[in-house]
């Protein structure tokens, strides 16, 4: 159910203004030789829906090592919520404690930013629902956590695993999809990365689709200044830099026979790129981008970010089997 009256987002925003906290992780750059794991739940986060598991001030974990700051946050529904590139020393995704309500010409929704994924989704809140955590390992070369929920009338089991490993600036995400019923499930699955690489998100950053790509589907867009709905256009397009979108516009491009499985965005000021790269195995379909583009300020609730999301469109798990997601993120110097 989507809300539409005026006091109603009048009421949230003024309380989500008065419950805003940044979120500043103490770092351990240089400090430590491997991986460690930090937990704190002193920073109140806006809810997202009503529901009795959702905590005011819940559990931040941090998975850290030399080169990156990993932090996660099960309650939100967030496998990642941010990712510092020590070397840079700037963060990778959007992220925000007290997000505004949002409109869009398509949804009604808050944005805490991060990396998250389409199931479990509550449908009343238009978020994720609240998931569970446990440490799997913390050790000096490798840390790990699993984020999960079970139990879910759907009779589907999530699980999701989050690695580090000492001096390595990937963070391992598996993703395992689980049919714990007696008959055969389909669903359609996506994930999203609300990425804003940088020390501030800028005009000249990039977005970089993988190799093979040649044309890509324009989808809806303020005024259509991108141009038709469903329109086939060549890429790159002039929108290939944040600063090339006039206002609210997104598209797509087909992932059929690309030659290799990975998005890049590029911040050309630091010379530096975050990555996202999948196995070859997982059947995504498509990827799309969503954005303001530098006008979001003239938008209530909107962010300086791109909303990166990969599809997976009637996907089938037989009774007791399961199906199981590779993906990395990194930032590195260098394009």
């Amino acid at each position: 159910m989507k809300i539409h009256k005026t006091k109603i987002i009048l009421i949230t925003t003024i309380f989500l203004l008065l419950c805003y906290a940044p979120l500043q992780v103490p770092s351990h750059a240089g400090s430590q030789d491997g991986c460690v794991i930090t937990i704190r739940n002193d920073i109140h986060l806006a809810p997202a829906a009503e529901l009795a598991t959702t905590k005011g001030y819940p559990d931040i974990v941090t998975l850290e090592n030399s080169l990156i700051q990993v932090t996660s946050i099960p309650n939100r529904g967030r496998l990642i919520f941010d990712y510092v590139y020590k070397p840079t020393g700037h963060s990778q995704f959007y992220t925000n404690t007290a997000p505004m309500p949002i409109r869009t010409d398509e949804d009604y929704f808050l944005e805490f930013g991060g990396y998250y994924t389409s199931y479990p989704w509550n449908p009343r809140s238009n978020q994720p629902y609240d998931l569970d955590y446990e440490i799997l390992k913390e050790t000096t070369k490798e840390s790990s956590i699993k984020i999960y929920k079970k139990g879910m009338e759907s009779g589907i089991d999530f699980e999701s695993f989050i690695t580090i490993l000492k001096n390595d600036a990937y963070v391992y995400v598996t993703i395992k999809l689980t049919n714990v019923s007696d008959k055969e499930k389909t669903i359609d699955f996506s994930d999203h990365s609300v990425i804003s690489p940088g020390k501030a998100m800028k005009d000249e950053v990039r977005i970089i689709l993988p190799k093979g790509v040649k044309e890509v589907a324009i989808g809806k867009s303020t005024d259509g200044w991108m141009g038709s709905d469903g329109e086939t256009v060549s890429w790159p397009q002039p929108w290939q830099k944040w600063g090339g979108f006039k206002g609210e516009g997104r598209f797509r491009a087909d992932l059929e026979g690309v030659l290799e499985h990975l998005v890049k965005l590029i911040d050309p000021e630091t010379k530096a790129s975050f990555v996202k790269e999948w196995s070859a195995e997982i059947p995504y379909q498509s990827i799309e981008f969503f954005s303001w583009g530098p006008g979001y300020d003239d938008v209530f609730g909107a962010y300086p970010g791109i909303l990166v999301t990969n599809r997976i469109a009637g996907l089938v798990i037989a009774p007791g089997k399961s199906k199981t997601f590779e993906i990395k993120f990194y930032a590195s110097k260098g394009y």
